[in-house]
């Protein structure tokens, strides 16, 4: 098996278990990006509005994809031990 070909397994691996952080970076910048008040938490939503659009909601549900990291970092752990394994045996 070839070395590019590893490491896109690799990568693959690293994408699918870490997918759910960058939502939750991204919920962080948002809320520093658009100045608001409250602090961003996972108990409830926040009041955000700018432009006449509420930003709570979107970044509430982009902070709680923090829960589902646990599981998909599983999963491309999982993923890199059996690629390993795999790769190893060929």
């Amino acid at each position: 098996m070839s070395t590019a070909k590893v490491w896109l397994g690799y990568g693959v691996c690293l994408l699918i278990g870490g997918w759910p952080l960058l939502s939750v970076l991204g919920a962080g910048l948002l809320h520093k990006l658009l100045g608001c008040t409250e602090p961003l938490t996972e108990a409830s939503k926040i009041d955000c509005v700018r432009w006449g659009i509420d930003f709570g909601e979107i970044m509430y549900t982009m902070a709680m994809m923090s829960w589902f990291l646990m599981f998909t970092l599983g999963m491309g752990v999982l993923g890199a031990i059996a690629w390993t394994v795999i790769w190893m045996s060929r």
